[in-house]
């Protein structure tokens, strides 16, 4: 699996991009994604506060947004925006 602890429900959605890689360098995947605990924290912070509106400056990997879009899906009418300002 590409990132530790990742909710097992969304292992499928992460692409491998070891290829990409060069092969004397390593990738820390953790230093660019957030741990299972603190996505299902996310998670229970959108629904606890029944958001329907959310923003994320900032997406490497992904996960985080996967967190925020299945606490979200939830509600009706709800929205999540995804701003990377260095792409």
């Amino acid at each position: 699996m590409l990132v530790k602890n990742v909710h097992s429900r969304f292992s499928d959605k992460l692409v491998d991009l070891s290829a990409l890689k060069s092969e004397n360098k390593s990738f820390d995947y953790a230093c660019v994604s957030v741990s299972r605990e603190e996505g299902e924290s996310l998670s229970s912070l959108i629904e606890e506060k029944s958001y329907r509106e959310t923003i994320e400056i900032g997406c490497a990997l992904g996960v985080s947004s996967l967190y925020i879009c299945d606490a979200l899906a939830k509600f009706d009418n709800v929205s999540h925006t995804i701003s990377t300002p260095t792409k």
